[in-house]
């Protein structure tokens, strides 16, 4: 019974399909990539597969292939799949935050696999939210310890330290791309110590590429600096496009620096394999001493094989030796436990106190205690200075580094890791390397969070003065640095002080034409201990909902950093290529420059400016990860898999059945109450509850481009009866209002008002009421201010439509009944009124449902058309002999050639074709957005358009894909429909280019009739 309650038909069935994708496990078949990779996700792949069971797959993908190289381009045709069905599974405005939230779930939807009760709730979820309602996405993000973004894409969130899986993190280059774009980071720059593999840099920007987010490669070096060193990220700048990064560490210049880099690795995990050893040989026996346990020996090969392509350091040793022995240690708990259960009360105390010490031997307690270099101080360490056999590139001091860099790439960026310097520290490295350091990292989370950045205020306090030019703030601070006795100690170091005050304009020179910079970062890794998750942001450019967020103490209360940023926002208004005449003509009439322009709203912020103060303005987009613990004494109670569903999983043909249920039963007895004639009294709600339904189904006709000829979607598949039932619930509440209250009780009995008498008066109060009420469940249902602007409008508007129905029932209805017309009217005001409403209703809503249809159609459109002529310019480079416009209109020739030159070719260019007449026949509105988008086209795009898509014509090679497994094994549909379709849907085509250039339609009939000659076998085939 529960089952027939809970959960959608559609859940389960997806529930089936997307647990087969994941038993089955991530795609191998480098075919089947390319046909996933070139499919449009609202095209003809929909009619075998959902983008659910779609997105599956990639997430399974992603998760299944995490840190090997060879699925690196698994992953990345994996993200470009799940990027482009999650942001064309939104179907309202709001479809980047919806997005993110897609995303989410379906992640915990393969991760639940096994728990098929929380996979349902998940499916449930994201059906719901892939609606896009504004309200449901919001709670959703508050779920997921996500704030909101705004849908112009505009918010300055970045991260300027995080690290991937070939360093200190745990997530792929994919991975944790598609991770800082659900969080909502647009700038990302990725950490890697002493040198880069290519294929890590390769992954790193394609899967930015496909994410839109701007990414930076950063690679960190130590110099030497008095007795120490310190760290340096270097920063190449100045590429285009992925080719372009991967051109550049080509260059033997490059080639010879990375391979330096690499000795520098190889060296440092020679140490670290120094530590196991001496970790087996003598700290294993002292950890078995002191807490009772017996110690696996360590491994070197399984340590190797932990790290994969991360790094290898004391960090990983240290979570490596924590999972080595975490079976010892359980065993070790469950003995004591054990023991704590026949123990007498004075024996518990000390049982406890041994349980809460082995509870704290966490890999954190491991590295403090047994790994550290200091532990360790007969092995070589890469922190300080020696002289001893390490390679070259730890011995060279930060002026000659930084000038081997600059020789290695003018354009780039040297950033200097501040923490553990002092301001005297940061001063003298900018005199000494004369300007080549470009930025400082004025903040970092994981060193902050460690004590590391106590001198950040004094070197913030530099940094402003350098940058504003502040002589006498300049002066002052070296004066105090001068005087300070590590300054006075060392003769040296005096004297390079002195020589600094004696030429500040020179300083100040080195920074004349770009201020020294500001980098701040969550260095978001595999820190032991707690740490925080990556992305920082700047509120004022999220949206309100996010600020107030902020400042609430919710389940994800973000941490403010002590770091202000100045920023200001600037409004661009951009001509409208395409805007309509009359937009011109009043433009130049009233002067007004704005109107007709497209709005963009740009935010521009000072990082160089960046000032640390009580009060600042930068957030964390990621929560703090409490310190490790085994979970021996406070073990956290497991989830209870028979939790309470609610009414949220509820079946929806049921739960709409509820809502309108809810609706009619006060409705009737309102109706009941207030009316004297019987019609009214029992038809009076279902006359009220008719309106609204025909009136949202008709919308929903409208919206989806009425019936046009050889369109393929059925009526039922355009309305949304979720959408109705809500409509009708409300309406429903509305008669109390409206009939009950307003017309019978404040309009009849106090103040004695019929519609015979005033009726404008009486539809205006009605409206009001009316238009309140709405835009108030409005804001409830969490709609944009402008829906709920709107229908406040809207009922203004249906005021003089009432009074227009009210005059012509007046003349009808005493024909009809032969009584007077106001003992009818009287008691069916309010109906008057509402019909009037929902008449405006449905002239609006169906509008701005049109308009949200081919702006989703456009989008398509453009989709399939950039796919088009991307394929069209890689035909013209491959072939430069050939003239490929000349070629295409003879398809069979044009197919014949690139299938001999790469198979890739002539696949993608009939998946394009097969997908853009699928949306012509399925997809809401398309015909209009396509002939819309068609015009806009010069004459020769429109021919490349129509004549590249003739390769439908050629029905063999196109039934090949089809039964090489292209959709699948349910492709028969599919086969049937291109078969049954393709003629007229290149005739269409034809048509609208020649009535776009101004041609002659009889043409294309002649081409029909060639066309069809050549259908007999064809239909043998179908």
């Amino acid at each position: 019974m529960r089952e027939t309650f809970n959960f959608d038909k559609k859940d389960r069935e997806l529930l089936r399909r997307i647990n087969e994708v994941i038993d089955h496990g991530p795609a191998t078949s480098e075919e089947q990539e390319a046909f996933n990779t070139s499919l449009h996700p609202h095209g003809i792949q929909n009619m075998v597969t959902t983008h659910e069971v779609r997105m599956a797959m990639a997430v399974i993908n992603l998760l299944q292939r995490l840190n090997s190289i060879e699925g690196m381009n698994e992953r990345l045709s994996a993200l470009k799949t799940l990027h482009e069905e999650v942001l064309y599974s939104a179907q309202t405005p709001f479809k980047f935050n919806t997005a993110r939230v897609l995303i989410q779930i379906m992640k915990d939807i393969v991760r639940s696999r096994g728990n098929e009760e929380e996979q349902l709730r998940l499916i449930h979820d994201f059906q719901k939210v892939a609606a896009g309602n504004p309200r449901i996405v919001r709670s959703f993000l508050t779920k997921y310890y996500l704030l909101e973004m705004p849908e112009e894409w505009n918010q300055k969130t970045m991260d300027d330290h995080v690290h991937d899986s070939n360093t200190m993190g745990r997530k792929n280059p994919t991975y944790l791309v598609m991770d800082a774009r659900v969080k909502g980071i647009r700038r990302l720059s990725v950490v890697y110590y002493n040198y880069v593999d290519p294929h890590a840099v390769y992954e790193l920007f394609e899967a930015a590429r496909i994410m839109e987010i701007s990414v930076r490669l950063g690679i960190k070096y130590k110099a030497k600096f008095d007795d120490r060193y310190v760290e340096i990220l270097w920063t190449p700048r100045g590429f285009t496009d992925t080719k372009s990064v991967m051109d550049f560490l080509q260059k033997p210049d490059v080639v010879r620096l990375m391979a330096q880099g690499r000795k520098v690795e190889l060296w440092a995990r020679e140490r670290v394999l120094e530590t196991l050893a001496t970790f087996n040989e003598k700290h294993a026996r002292a950890i078995e001493k002191e807490y009772g346990l017996k110690l696996p020996k360590l491994s070197e090969e399984q340590f190797r094989a932990f790290i994969g392509t991360g790094q290898t350091s004391l960090v990983r040793l240290a979570e490596f030796t924590h999972k080595s022995i975490l079976p010892a240690l359980e065993a070790r708990a469950e003995e004591i436990r054990e023991a704590l259960g026949a123990a007498a009360e004075n024996e518990k105390a000390d049982l406890n106190a041994s349980l809460a010490k082995l509870d704290e031997l966490t890999s954190a307690h491991l590295y403090q205690n047994y790994l550290r270099p200091s532990r360790n101080p007969e092995i070589k360490s890469l922190s300080l200075p020696q002289d001893d056999d390490r390679p070259e590139l730890l011995n060279i001091d930060i002026a000659s580094l930084l000038s081997m860099l600059k020789s290695v790439r003018a354009n780039s960026r040297a950033t200097l890791l501040t923490s553990r310097l002092s301001a005297v520290d940061v001063l003298e490295l900018l005199w000494d390397t004369e300007g080549a350091i470009s930025h400082l990292e004025v903040f970092n989370m994981k060193e902050w969070k460690l004590g590391s950045q106590e001198n950040i205020q004094e070197i913030n306090d530099l940094q402003h003065a350098i940058n504003e030019r502040n002589v006498i703030k300049l002066k002052r601070l070296i004066s105090s640095m001068l005087a300070l006795p590590e300054v006075q100690e060392h003769p040296q170091k005096k004297a390079v002080f002195t020589e600094i005050l004696e030429n500040i304009p020179l300083l100040l020179s080195f920074y004349r034409r770009q201020p020294l910079g500001s980098r701040f970062g969550t260095d978001s890794t595999t820190l032991l201990g707690s740490r925080f998750g990556m992305g920082l942001a700047v509120p004022e450019t999220l949206p309100a909902s996010a600020q107030k967020m902020i400042g609430k103490k919710s389940r994800f209360s973000p941490f403010s950093l002590p770091l202000k940023v100045p920023v200001k926002c600037v409004d661009v208004y951009s001509e409208n290529e395409h805007s309509p005449g009359w937009i011109k003509w009043l433009k130049e009439k009233t002067g007004c420059s704005k109107l007709g322009r497209k709005h963009e709203r740009v935010w521009e912020a000072g990082y160089a400016h960046a000032a640390l103060t009580d009060k600042g303005n930068i957030i964390t987009l990621g929560g703090e990860t409490p310190a490790d613990s085994n979970g021996f004494v406070h073990k956290q109670s497991e989830e209870k898999n028979g939790k309470k569903q609610g009414v949220a999983y509820t079946n929806t043909t049921l739960l709409n059945i509820l809502k309108v249920s809810i609706g009619f039963v006060p409705a009737f007895f309102t109706f009941m109450m207030t009316q004297n004639w019987w019609v009214l009294a029992w038809f009076g709600a279902l006359i009220w509850f008719s309106i609204t339904g025909v009136r949202n189904i008709i919308q929903a006709l409208i919206a989806a481009g009425g019936f046009r000829q050889g369109m393929r979607i059925n009526w039922t598949q355009v309305v949304n009866w979720s959408r109705v039932s809500d409509s009708l619930m409300y309406t429903g509440m509305s008669v109390v209002l409206l009939e009950g209250f307003t017309r019978n009780i404040l309009l009849g009995h106090w103040l004695g008002i019929t519609v015979d008498k005033a009726p404008l008066l009486v539809f205006s109060i009605i409206a009001l009421a009316n238009g309140l009420y709405i835009s108030s469940h409005n804001i409830f249902r969490g709609f944009p201010k402008t829906a709920v602007v709107g229908n406040l409008f809207r009922s203004v508007l249906a005021i003089p439509v009432a009074m227009v129905y009210n005059f012509v029932l007046a003349m009808i209805i005493p024909i009809l009944t032969g009584g007077p017309a106001a003992a009818v009217l009287v008691p069916a005001a309010a109906i008057v009124s509402k019909f009037a409403s929902d008449t405006v209703a449905g002239v609006i809503e169906s509008v701005a449902d049109r308009q949200n249809n081919y702006r989703l159609r456009t989008s398509d459109f453009k989709m399939g058309v950039k796919g088009l002529f991307d394929c069209f310019t890689k035909l013209e480079l491959a072939f430069p002999k050939n003239d490929i416009l000349s070629l295409l209109s003879n398809p069979s020739e044009f197919i014949n050639m690139i299938s001999m030159k790469s198979k890739a070719m002539e696949i993608q260019c009939i998946v394009i074709s097969l997908d853009l007449m699928y949306i012509w026949y399925y997809q809401p509105c398309a015909r209009y957005a396509f002939m819309s988008e068609l015009r806009k086209m010069s004459a020769e795009e429109r021919l490349v358009f129509v004549r590249f898509q003739q390769t439908l014509s050629q029905y063999q090679e196109v039934s090949r894909l089809f039964l090489d497994g292209m959709l699948g094994q349910r492709f028969s549909k599919a086969l049937s429909f291109y078969l049954e379709n393709y003629k007229d849907y290149l005739q269409a085509i034809e048509e609208i280019r020649v009535k776009a250039d101004g041609g002659d339609i009889v043409q294309v009939s002649q081409k029909k009739e060639k066309l069809a000659e050549q259908g007999l076998k064809q239909q043998e085939l179908a």
